[in-house]
């Protein structure tokens, strides 16, 4: 009985999410810090927990994070780590704050607005985090599993910038 209750309790154990965000500068300079990047962490399968049209805007600022969603912003190395992350699967979105994409050939973030933000966001909200979070800038997404007491390195290199 005692090994049941302490295998149930191991899988609440929370995890963890950390790392690296870059660019590059150019081919002299090299790789740089991509500094104030975000990092929004979304269940994989939100159900009732959609964000209210109340919170989004808060969400996408940072400054009031729902139950189960997790945001983090890159610091002066690049480096961003978040906690106490409930295990479970998620929508890791990756927003560069120093490069731009093909906005004009890019059909993959038309697709992601469609398709994957209004899963989390009222359609309206979801065009408002597309065009202020996701319309200039290069992001990256990645379906990741938090699993009990696990921490997950998750680093990118956005590249060049498109413009």
């Amino acid at each position: 009985m005692f090994l049941l209750l302490f295998l149930v309790g191991c899988n609440d154990k929370p995890g963890a999410v950390k790392g690296l965000i870059t660019w590059q500068y150019n081919k002299f300079v090299g790789t740089k810090p991509d500094v104030g990047s975000i990092v929004y962490l979304l269940p994989d399968n939100p159900g009732q927990n959609k964000i209210s049209d109340d919170d989004a805007s808060s969400y996408f600022l940072g400054t009031k994070i729902p139950e189960n969603y997790y945001y983090a912003k890159v610091n002066g190395n690049g480096n961003y780590e978040i906690q106490n992350i409930k295990p479970g699967k998620y929508k890791a979105i990756i927003v560069s704050n120093n490069t731009n994409r093909d906005i004009v050939n890019d059909s993959y973030a038309k697709f992601f607005k469609e398709n994957i933000l209004t899963k989390y966001f009222s359609p309206q909200k979801s065009d408002v985090f597309d065009s202020i979070i996701l319309y200039i800038h290069k992001f990256e997404t990645k379906d990741i599993e938090i699993k009990p007491g696990s921490s997950i390195d998750l680093s990118h290199d956005f590249g060049n910038t498109y413009i």
